[in-house]
């Protein structure tokens, strides 16, 4: 692949903080790792003095092996690590207090003993001891601590606030005699670690002088602090994201972090990666419209490199079908369509993903997909969440139950910044697709179901759609 104008101009940057928005598709890795590259090679920085944070084992893996393909000498003495790997290893080597990792199990047991005691002791009947409701409260104690917030400050969706703010209490007692730490408290011992010791600070500014961050949107307060004070002396900080891409808002991600990046290294340079090399131009340009309509955002215009031809018209296929069920016969004939015509030679079909909003998902359809009639072509689809297809990519993608009540999430519509997530979200799961992309919706005023109104907010026209079929009752 070669660079274009504006990866190249991001990859030769020099010294000094910069962002590099990076929309779907536009090649933000080839960019990192290129930029590692000219850092070594052109920059004479020693590979060992640079450091490459992401948000997960396999973003880590995928990235350091792509460098060390393109810099086989000096891959290995690149620092290439998730957040938490990071701050494991500043722990492992400089705190002596001794802790050790608990694990999912162990913190759902800890939170489970902790409500069974306390529900025994107090006149809380609607409390559940419950290892449900165990897994929820620790869902959002990491909420609370992942935006760096006093227990007190955290409003509860689930429970009343003093109630909250003492169960915690209970467990964080019940953990600290056991010297448990969980994925939080890791950030935020590494942060204060930092803050109370400058010979440690110091230690890692001059180790890492050059700092490297993919999916910066999805940054939260104690990782923007760690990152903020590793940089500060050198100010060496090269972040790479996509506010648009920022979908993890339940994890304590802000993709506010994008602007305030601007507003803390006021002579930061702006790279703009706006060319989608992925996906086909309608898909492109509906998707823009969609995502346009969100206010808290960083403006951009991200343009296809597909060439304007006839024959690259009438990727996005949008039906609205009277019954779910006449939605997933649809879906069964489609992939049916597209796997192998022929019994003596499997023809290798294009790659499908089924991208559904949560987990449930009809059985019926699932137990359609594993039929014996389908079996060669169901090895070739996938069905997963939203959420889940952050940074893939599939020929084709089919988005089923585009209603309201379901996209968006009736839990996540309350207020202007929920429906802005719920709107990144579609817009995610849309720029998943290279070449053919189907949305599909149920319209029904008997049932009162009606079409997402994001489907509105694409501003979808005849002349984008290679069929938009009303189907009726049969």
């Amino acid at each position: 692949m070669k660079a274009d104008e504006h990866q190249l101009a991001a990859i030769h940057h020099g010294t000094g903080p910069a962002l590099v928005t990076a929309g779907p598709g536009s090649g933000k890795t080839f960019v990192l790792t290129h930029r590692i590259q000219y850092l070594i090679d052109h920059l004479g920085v020693s590979p060992e003095q640079i450091l490459v944070l992401t948000f997960s084992k396999k973003a880590a893996a995928e990235m350091e092996e792509r460098f060390g393909i393109l810099c086989p000498k000096v891959g290995k003495s690149v620092t290439f690590g998730t957040f938490h790997s990071v701050a494991y290893r500043i722990l492992g080597r400089f705190d002596r207090s001794g802790f050790r990792m608990l694990t999912d199990e162990e913190r759902i047991q800890f939170m489970f003993e902790t409500l069974e005691k306390i529900v025994k002791s107090a006149d809380l009947g609607y409390l559940l001891n419950t290892p449900e409701f165990a897994e929820e409260i620790l869902r959002e104690l990491s909420i609370c601590k992942a935006k760096g917030l006093p227990i007190e400050a955290y409003s509860s969706d689930i429970i009343p606030k003093e109630v909250f703010i003492r169960i915690i209490k209970h467990y964080e007692t019940f953990k600290n005699n056991r010297k448990g730490m969980d994925y939080e408290d890791l950030l935020i011992r590494a942060r204060d670690l930092l803050l109370n010791s400058k010979e440690v600070l110091n230690h890692l500014q001059n180790r890492y002088r050059f700092l490297l961050i993919d999916e910066f949107q999805d940054i939260n307060q104690i990782q923007y602090e760690i990152c903020y004070m590793i940089a500060d002396l050198h100010r060496n900080i090269f972040a790479v994201g996509d506010d648009d891409q920022a979908i993890y808002a339940f994890r304590g991600s802000n993709p506010a972090f994008m602007k305030r990046f601007l507003l803390d290294y006021k002579d930061c340079k702006r790279f703009e990666l706006n060319m989608n090399y992925r996906s086909r131009r309608e898909i492109v340009e509906i998707a823009g419209r969609l995502i346009a309509k969100n206010k808290n955002r960083i403006t951009k215009q991200i343009k296809c490199n597909e060439p304007v031809l006839p024959t690259n018209r009438g990727t996005v296929t949008r039906n609205v079908f009277p019954t779910k069920r006449a939605q997933y016969e649809e879906i069964i004939s489609l992939i049916s369509e597209s796997g192998p015509k022929t019994n003596k030679t499997p023809v290798k079909t294009d790659s499908i993903c089924i991208l559904c909003r949560t987990n449930e998902f009809p059985a019926s359809l699932l137990r359609a997909l594993e039929d014996s009639t389908l079996k060669d072509t169901s090895d070739n689809v996938q069905i997963m969440t939203m959420h889940a297809s952050k940074g893939l990519e599939f020929d084709t993608v089919i988005l089923p139950d585009l209603n309201e009540g379901n996209v968006p999430s009736p839990h996540s519509s309350h207020t202007a910044e929920e429906i802005e997530e719920e709107r990144r979200l579609l817009y995610v799961a849309m720029t998943r697709a290279k070449k053919h992309l189907y949305l599909f919706s149920v319209k029904n005023k008997t049932e009162r179901i009606a079409p997402s109104r994001f489907l509105k907010d694409c501003r979808l026209k005849f002349s984008d759609l290679r069929r938009f079929i009303l189907h009726r009752h049969r």
